[in-house]
């Protein structure tokens, strides 16, 4: 799962990649996805699509405070 959502950032990063820029693509995508991936596995889609769904709410605008 924590691979899958490296590769992830990996290719669809713009590059040159700050120390922020980093910080942030790992709080706000690899993180959720380990979660998700987790859910999704021990219990699921429904449940990791709701988490989903669920997360974006609050996560977005929060890192977007504490980061930006």
């Amino acid at each position: 799962m924590t691979l899958a959502q490296i590769a992830n950032i990996a290719i669809n990063m713009p590059l040159p990649a700050t120390p922020g820029m980093l910080c942030y693509d790992f709080v706000r995508y690899i993180c959720p996805g380990i979660v998700w991936g987790y859910l999704y596995w021990r219990h699921g889609f429904m449940t990791a699509e709701v988490a989903h769904v669920g997360t974006h709410p609050f996560l977005q605008p929060a890192l977007g405070c504490l980061l930006g």
